[in-house]
């Protein structure tokens, strides 16, 4: 178990870095993933997660190949998530907030169904996560949109 820090997370795959964030949270939350890659798996657990209430908003930016190597996940993610970017980017993160939380996961692991053991570092220190939002405000400028939006800038919840 790991609390870091102020965050308590059984296990380092990051599904369960996502599932401690939102428990930690306490009530319903937009969230941001960057993934070089996402699967059909991960795609799923968002879904019942945003059908439970849990997820208000979902933002997903992957790698360009997401659209090569899982290309018959595509019009399914586009279903679930309210905006998806593409772009040349390899981040991994997760980025959790609401009205009372605010928190980043910067990570090794990709948005898969990888149970190996991975790196990762949560913070709700506002100072980082304010760097955290600056480089999703590049990454956005980068990216092509395929939900309509166009890369803003901004961090879009």
């Amino acid at each position: 178990m790991l609390k870091i820090p102020s965050i308590t997370i059984d296990k380092a795959d990051s599904w369960s870095i996502l599932e401690g964030m939102l428990e930690h949270a306490r009530q319903p939350c937009s969230i941001v993933i960057c993934s070089f890659s996402v699967t059909d798996g991960w795609v799923r657990r968002l879904l019942k997660l945003k059908n439970e209430g849990k997820i208000t908003h979902i933002t997903l930016v992957l790698d360009f190949a997401v659209m090569t190597r899982h290309r018959e996940i595509i019009l399914f993610l586009t279903n679930v998530a309210d905006k998806v970017y593409l772009n040349n980017s390899h981040a991994k993160l997760i980025y959790v907030v609401n009205d009372a939380f605010e928190a980043v996961a910067v990570m090794s692991a990709n948005a898969t169904m990888n149970y190996r053991i991975e790196t990762f570092y949560v913070t709700d220190r506002e100072a980082e996560i304010s760097v955290i939002k600056e480089d999703l405000k590049k990454i956005y400028d980068n990216s092509i949109s395929i939900t309509g939006s166009t890369g803003t800038g901004r961090i879009v919840l």
